[in-house]
């Protein structure tokens, strides 16, 4: 099949078609090989109500199509006319779905790499079929599998001249920033074709280096990356005969020296075990004769060793899946590697208030004997995250007891888990006051000289610290009231020193019980006066007593790692608006 390329063209009239568009180049040049990927409006600030297509053609007569710039189309549907532009395919971030949701920080966003060479559409499409994996299946798998996130394909200039892999890399990490909020936390995957593999792990190294801008600064967000027949060591014929893409003749003239490559992979291989990304590697296996992975291109160096993932394809079109059934190996690898990090980012930790009045009521106005205690509530609810944590949803979970302390536990593993530590908690010998303070100090001190330590050090990739969630259930005010406020103040102000980021460090009090003093010193604690930070947020029972405890209880978890509010950031101003862009437009697929 001939060589491909995209352009754009723009100023589309409204009720434009995929066959108007291709009628419109087949009656100008021949063999175009005309492929719409996609029409939605154009949403340009200023920008009139027209549409912008993504097409693909011929490499061969991709000059000639640009020459086509400002003449009329004509549509089939409503009549209408207009002279469209025609440009060069965008570069930078191409959003092809995503969900509900989205912007919450526990949701994924997938960013998927092509091959040099190739292109942000025509590289994941079937030419057959149509058929975009990406686009067409591996969102909608990834929501019935109960995950929520955004994909979007990296559209980046390795067409031309491969001299130098930084300048790409460079460009990959410029375009992937600028996607993003400054303040985001939300963990990053890559799904890399090809020797756009090689362009990512250069672009991670870069971000590795102590000197990166801080508009750079997202390693920590990098939780996983998927290679689909990478050439780690290089490229050489698997077995003769058989006729794999010429790494060595395209990327080893000046850019990467098969010397050079070794070293890429040995740094990468630091980096990807000090911040703990998961790796996928999948290798082709020749679609005739006998089966046999080419090891040669695809051989994952990494330390401890990973196993790879046969795909039945040759190296050319092992993502050009032709439905969703073949590509459910890959989807089902994805899935799971996304499930098992989207989450490892936060630790958790919940500190547990079993003092003897948490076998009171929930609710004062019913009595004991007809309602259900305030330790039934919060024993169902834990129940719930344990849980979650059995769904490789959610990792280092750990629960603290203010009294039972000899139950403390850390990385819960299942909801029976948690059932059974809970049911062992003695009520009757909780007599005495609600001592909060010694809790928060144990946990966030130790944290908190962690975390500065990791930030003094001349590279920072020695030391991870996880941002820190700690949500605290009590049923009344702490005896230990003034102090608790103390050390929420002075912690925020030590935080504030080292210059830690919002979400580094958040703490919930989550009421259980309708006790009014305890609500009345509850959200004291979230004024300026004692959180002048505003890390410390508080839920009384009022706040949800129509709800179930489980739910909010869940939901006060997951919202704790939303984005910092779209009002204190320009870039938050700005995917918030461009978002809101995307919702809207009409994306029209092929069928």
């Amino acid at each position: 099949m001939a060589s491909r390329n995209t352009i754009t063209v723009g100023n589309l009239p409204e009720s434009t078609r995929e066959a108007d568009i291709i009628a419109f180049f087949d009656a100008r040049i021949k063999n175009a090989g005309i492929v719409v990927y996609s029409i939605m409006y154009d949403l340009q600030e200023g920008s009139k109500m027209s549409k912008l297509a993504t097409v693909g053609l011929n490499r061969a007569v991709k000059d000639e199509a640009l020459r086509c710039n400002g003449e009329s189309l004509s549509t089939a549907l409503g009549d209408e006319r207009s002279h469209i532009e025609i440009v060069p395919p965008f570069l930078g971030v191409v959003t092809l779905d995503f969900h509900k949701d989205w912007e919450f920080e526990h949701v994924p966003r997938v960013y998927f790499v092509h091959d040099i060479g190739g292109d942000v559409y025509g590289s994941w499409i079937n030419d057959s079929t149509g058929h975009m994996w990406i686009r067409d299946s591996l969102p909608a798998q990834c929501l019935n599998s109960g995950l929520r996130g955004r994909f979007s394909s990296l559209a980046y200039d390795a067409s031309g001249k491969v001299e130098d892999i930084q300048i790409a890399a460079g460009r990959i990490l410029e375009f992937v920033a600028g996607d993003r909020c400054p303040c985001s936390i939300q963990p990053i995957f890559f799904v890399c074709e090809g020797r756009g593999g090689i362009v990512l792990t250069q672009a991670l190294t870069l971000l590795a280096e102590p000197a990166v801008a801080p508009r750079l600064r997202f390693m920590q967000q990098v939780r996983g990356i998927a290679y689909f027949g990478t050439p780690f060591q290089g490229t050489c014929s698997a077995s003769s005969g058989h006729r794999i893409m010429g790494m060595v003749k395209r990327l080893a003239r000046p850019a990467l020296s098969s010397g050079e490559l070794s070293r890429l992979m040995t740094a990468f291989n630091d980096i990807r075990n000090g911040e703990e990304i998961e790796v996928l590697v999948f290798t082709g296996e020749s679609p005739d004769g006998p089966k046999r992975k080419t090891t040669r291109i695809s051989a994952p160096p990494f330390q401890p060793p990973l196993t790879a993932v046969g795909i039945n394809a040759g190296d050319r079109d092992m993502v050009k899946f032709a439905s969703g059934n073949e590509a459910q190996t890959a989807i089902t690898e994805i899935i799971g590697m996304i499930k098992g990090k989207r989450y490892s980012r936060f630790h958790t930790v919940f500190v547990i208030d079993d003092t003897g009045s948490m076998r009171d009521p929930v609710d004062s106005n019913k009595p004991a004997a007809s309602g259900e205690t305030k330790w039934d509530v919060l024993t169902r609810g834990m129940q719930s995250i344990g849980d979650l944590a059995a769904e490789s949803m959610l990792n280092e979970v750990d629960i603290r007891l203010l009294n039972s302390t000899r139950l403390n536990k850390t990385n819960i593993a299942s909801g029976q888990e948690m059932l059974d530590i809970l049911t062992q908690v003695n009520l009757e010998q909780g007599v005495g006051g609600t001592y909060v303070e010694t809790a928060l100090a144990e946990i966030l001190g130790p944290y908190v000289a962690r975390y500065r330590e990791s930030r003094s050090r001349v590279k920072p990739l020695d030391v991870t610290v996880k941002p820190l969630n700690v949500i605290v259930l009590t049923d009344g005010k702490a005896h230990d009231a003034k102090s608790t406020e103390k050390t929420i103040a002075e912690i925020g102000k030590k935080l504030d020193a080292i210059g830690a980021p919002n979400a580094q460090v958040r703490v919930v009090f989550l009421q259980v019980g309708d006790d009014g003093a305890a609500a009345e010193w509850l959200k004291c604690l979230g004024t300026s006066q004692v959180d002048a930070r505003k890390f410390v947020h508080v839920k009384t029972f009022r706040d949800c007593e129509n709800s179930d405890f489980s739910e909010v209880l869940r939901d006060v978890l997951l919202r704790m790692t939303r984005a910092v509010p779209y009002d204190g950031c320009c870039s938050c101003h700005y995917a918030a608006r461009r978002e809101r862009h995307f919702a809207k437009c009409v994306v029209e697929r092929r069928a």
